[in-house]
This record gives C-alpha cells, structure tokens and sequence, in this order.
C-alpha cells in the first residue's frame, strides 16, 4: 500500500480518556514512537511515515486534588474553562498555567506535560514536546510531522511572545534544519509538516475565530482543508459546508507567501459514515467512478491532492464487530485505483 500513497497520517493521540478510569496522556512520547514504527515494520516506507502531535489535551476529572499524578483516580471527564467537551486546546493550556494560577508538570522528563487545578486535569503537548517528537522524527529518518490542528495553537498570540508556539517548535526541528542541510545535500527530502485546518473555525465567535488569512503558510508544507465528506449520489468529494469557492481561493493565496505549500482536500474524519466508504471501496466501478470525478473536482479549485481519512475500515466507528473484514482488502485496491 505504502507504493501508492505520498504519506500516512499516523493519528498518534486519542489514546486516553475517561473510559479508562484514571488521568492518563493521550499521545505519549513512548507510545508515539511505538505507533510510528509499527507501521514502518508494516512495509510503510520511513520517508512516507509521519508522525501526529495533538495541539490538544484530553480533560479529567480527579477524585481527589491531591491526587494528581498519571494514572490518578478519577470521577469522569472534566472541562476547562474554554474547551470543547474534554479537549482543551495548546492556546488555553498555555494561558492557565501562565496566567490562571494552574499547576504544570512534566513527569517523563518533559515529553508528557500536564497540568492541573483544583479537581480539573489536563494531559497535553506543549512545544517541547512537539520539538521532541520532531527531533526524533528527524533523527530516525522518518517523513514528517502531521498537526491536529492549527487553530488551537496560540496563533493570535495571546500567552506566547510569537504566534504559532507550536508549529514553530516542529518548524525549527524539521524545515529550518532541513533547508540548512538542503543547501548542501540537494538529495535529502524535505521533512513534512501536515497542517491541518477545520473549515468550521471561521464560524466560531470571538476569539476562536480562524481565516485562511490566520494561517502562517511559511510554517506548513501541507495545508489540509478538513473536511470534505462523500457525495454517493453524484460518486465524488463534497465540501461539508457546502461549495465554498472564495474559500478555496483564499487558501490557494496563500501560495502567494509561499509557493511550494500544498493545499490538499481532506475527506472523512472522525465521524465518517463507515458504511458509505465500505460500499465505495468496495465496487470497482464506484472505485473507478469517484476517482475520475473527484481529479476534476480537484482540478477546477485548484487543490493539489486528495488525503482519504476514512478512519475506522472493518472496525466501524472503533467496532471491529461492525465492519466487514473484506474492508481491508477493498480499501488497498482502493488505493491502488487512486
């Protein structure tokens, strides 16, 4: 599969929650590095495999404050004073430690940072932790860095001395080096950074609204407009919002700042309805079909590429008993169509 695909997203965080109990990181640097290589050991070539760093943290609950360590007792999720549901973004994170009188930890020698207040606890990465993750990105010659997602970095800024804490971290670890190193070794690939950008941030109100023109192009190689969803009666990618074309014109300005910056369309998502894509994936003339459609979809706004993030194929919204096993196999001829 690896042959046919310029890169795998490796969705390296999720991986706590309240379900478990107890406080705990949802993208650990060990457990990261584990994920990453397990696909490598898959056949994924290195240069092809590309790691996630969450710009989010997953809430807890404690039940008791003085018990606040990973894997502390817990009574269900919590909430910060600006998240959604359990998720609490970098932006927040940084401005209650800085400013809210929160506490900040960082137990495995600062790979995964927490932090909390009174009953409320917070696993998240921080820009020391995007830069070591990237370091070892780079160090063990594998392709890049995937970022869920640019609008809760402190883009404004509000809590840092310079927008995009964050991506700057990934940024002087991965294209700042790489472009050091470029001048002189012509032949190295240039390191990845996959920013992706919800197309639903320019509703939000106040201070969480984000623009394309909010989008520092200089400090992504990819821009991944999220998302698009399945179309099964016309067989191609629709934008979830419905046509946005000043949208998509916007985006493609930004090659304006920086021309080599890819601007691709990302469809499915958490969510996706997974007997949609089953269905699609697994008929060669839909196969056929969507591809042909969807290079012109893609060619008339003008985007560079298509990123399939259907994420749950057999294991149906995280229930392998859901899904068909032939899902696996369909999904790989899929891609080779692709």
């Amino acid at each position: 599969m690896g042959a046919n695909l310029d890169y795998v997203s490796i969705m390296t965080y999720d991986e706590a929650g309240a379900y478990e109990g107890h406080t705990g990181h949802h993208s650990k640097y060990t457990w990261c590095i584990s994920a990453t290589e397990r696909y490598h050991s898959k056949g994924i070539p290195k240069e092809k495999c590309l790691m996630g760093v969450p710009f989010y943290g997953h809430t807890f609950k404690l039940q008791d404050k003085n018990k606040h360590g990973i894997g502390a007792p817990i009574t269900g999720e919590g909430k910060t004073p600006h998240g959604e549901g359990d998720n609490a973004w970098y932006s927040e994170m940084c401005d209650l430690v800085k400013n809210k009188g929160w506490t900040k930890e960082d137990p495995d020698q600062g790979h995964d940072p927490i932090s909390y207040h009174d009953l409320t606890w917070v696993g998240y990465d921080d820009p020391y932790a995007a830069y070591d993750k990237s370091k070892w990105v780079k160090d063990n010659g594998y392709g890049g860095i995937i970022v869920w997602e640019i609008t809760q970095d402190d883009f404004e800024p509000k809590c840092c001395s310079k927008s995009y804490p964050m991506l700057r971290a990934i940024n002087h670890v991965l294209l700042v080096t790489a472009l050091v190193c470029l001048q002189v070794l012509s032949a190295v690939a240039k390191p990845k950074v996959i920013c992706y950008w919800p197309n639903w941030r320019m509703d939000s109100g106040g201070d969480d609204k984000h623009t394309p023109e909010n989008i520092d192009p200089t400090l992504c190689t990819h821009i991944h407009h999220a998302f698009h969803v399945l179309d099964q009666q016309h067989n191609v990618v629709k934008d979830s919002a419905g046509p946005q074309p000043d949208v998509y014109r916007r985006l493609n300005a930004l090659k304006q700042r920086n021309p080599d910056v890819k601007i691709i369309v990302s469809m499915g998502g958490w969510g996706a309805p997974d007997n949609q894509y089953s269905q699609l994936v697994g008929n060669e003339g839909l196969r056929q079909g969507f591809i042909k459609n969807t290079i012109a979809y893609l060619h008339q706004y003008k985007f560079d590429g298509l990123d399939i993030d259907w994420e749950f194929p057999v294991c149906w919204q995280a229930d392998c008993s859901k899904g068909p096993k032939s899902d696996k196999a369909n999904y790989a001829k899929f891609l080779q169509v692709s």
